[in-house]
């Protein structure tokens, strides 16, 4: 179930399509407040590609790949992504 106050924010954030550079530096920019602004990358490859296809966006992704590794922090969900020190204070929590 969606958090009733959340639901609240998203309802006052006002929602602007197709902009124009010029609208959003007349008006979106001056206004000083949230705004969503849908389509706004709708021309990006990546982008592109998941409207084509998953398979699509997994090869764009893909080519990208150089064989590097990464190190990751993986904790438990109850962590809520509070990577910290444990309750103890005698280790890290995840």
């Amino acid at each position: 179930m969606t958090d009733p106050s959340l639901q609240l924010v998203r309802q006052s954030i006002r929602e602007w399509r197709d902009v124009s550079v010029a609208k959003f530096r007349e008006e979106i920019l001056p206004a000083a407040e949230p705004a969503v602004l849908r389509g706004a990358i709708r021309d990006w490859p990546a982008v592109r590609a998941r409207l084509e296809s998953p398979s699509a966006m997994a090869s764009y992704v893909r080519a990208f790949d150089t064989g590097a590794t990464a190190e990751t922090m993986v904790g438990d969900p109850s962590i809520r992504g509070r990577f910290f020190y444990n309750d103890a204070m005698t280790g890290l929590n995840f």
